[in-house]
């Protein structure tokens, strides 16, 4: 009854005070919080809502594959202090600003790096908007939905392949890995096999419908994550199409034996 005449506005700051709290904020900075604006843009950028209780509290040691321009480390920094974050960007364009986005953080060190199934070279379709940049080639079919304008391959360049094992083998644990590659997790997966059974959540821009030739999409996606032991845990609200077909999300998925203890 008492909660029923509270204001609305009093319950949507409890609510992102509570969220604040559960990334391990002390009352008095949770509530410092959720009167920020900006900080309150960063969590959603973040996605960390979409992850179990356990993993959101403690982002200790994560990765960020597909940086673009630092969106998404950017958003995660504002909002918690990793004391290791690893971020791979191989696009020399949002690379360069990437780098002026991080340039200080001592927690962050960028390689401009493709991730994939072994070391070696591959050239880059890199697109008129940066964030569909893939190292496979964009889908004519795809197009009507973005403006055939921002995927059109504007450059190509050669970039430069290593594998995740290969990168961060010192790595203990890793609490969070981002992959946001365009078509091309399959092949970074191949190359991560000992890192994966190191972590404990993964955050995939996962398709609904293809973008990119030869993809894996949502479907496939999440059975081979399921050969190294990861599950569906949530999902982001899909991105839609004008028409309101749904064409991606971002899908948390989390080492079984981590669910087991949820």
């Amino acid at each position: 009854m008492l909660r029923s005449l509270r204001p609305l506005g009093l319950d949507n700051f409890l609510a992102w005070k509570s969220k604040f709290e559960g990334l391990g904020y002390s009352p008095i900075a949770a509530v410092r919080a959720a009167g920020n604006r900006s900080l309150k843009l960063a969590y959603q950028q973040a996605r960390v809502e979409h992850l179990p209780a356990s993993v959101r509290r403690s982002l200790r040691s994560v990765i960020d594959i597909g940086a673009n321009v630092g969106q998404w480390s950017s958003a995660l920094l504002e909002i918690t202090s990793p004391e290791r974050l690893e971020i791979f960007e191989p696009n020399p364009q949002a690379h360069a600003l990437l780098m002026t986005r991080i340039a200080g953080r001592p927690a962050a060190r960028v390689h401009q790096l493709a991730l994939g199934s072994e070391p070696g070279t591959l050239t880059l379709n890199v697109t008129a908007t940066s964030t569909f940049a893939s190292l496979l080639s964009p889908l004519e079919s795809v197009r009507k939905y973005y403006g055939a304008h921002n995927m059109e391959v504007a450059e190509r360049v050669a970039v430069r392949v290593e594998t995740l094992d290969n990168v961060v083998r010192d790595m203990q644990r890793i609490d969070l890995i981002k992959l946001d590659v365009q078509g091309f997790e399959r092949q970074v997966i191949a190359g991560a096999g000992q890192t994966l059974g190191r972590a404990r959540a993964l955050l995939v821009e996962a398709n609904f419908v293809p973008h990119y030739e030869t993809e894996d999409t949502f479907s496939t996606i999440t059975e081979l994550l399921k050969e190294h032991g990861f599950e569906l845990w949530d999902l982001s609200p899909p991105f839609r199409a004008a028409s309101g077909r749904a064409l991606w999300c971002d899908a948390v998925y989390v080492q079984r034996s981590l669910i087991d203890g949820v």
